[in-house]
């Protein structure tokens, strides 16, 4: 009787672990502009916040008004906030005048800005 008593009482336990192992929980991740609005000439300037370092390389993506979505950055992550200023300022014959959404993937987990 009191064995059967242990092994349920260390079934339940168990049962209970994953509820309450963190380890498995996604990261909480952020991306932001330094300003709302850009101009031709203004440089982008990029900030990503993560709440975990898990090695994998971050994917930020430019998507424009007619929700082309390319590739803008594939940085790898080696702390929990990290800034990318551009080296170039916006330029009209590139840049089409609009509105830009930015999407950062990181560790299976997506977040935006426009």
């Amino acid at each position: 009787m009191k064995t059967s008593t242990v092994f349920l009482s260390l079934l339940i336990l168990l049962s209970f672990m994953p509820i309450l192992n963190p380890v498995n929980a996604e990261p909480i991740i952020g991306i932001e502009t330094s300003q709302n609005v850009y101009g031709y000439g203004d440089f982008l300037s990029i900030t990503i916040n993560v709440s975990e370092i898990t090695g994998d390389f971050a994917t930020i993506y430019i998507i424009d008004s007619s929700q082309k979505k390319s590739i803008l950055l594939q940085p790898p992550i080696s702390q929990k906030t990290h800034s990318f200023p551009s080296n170039h300022p916006f330029d009209s014959t590139i840049w089409k005048s609009g509105s830009y959404i930015l999407e950062l993937e990181y560790s299976g987990v997506q977040s935006s800005t426009q």
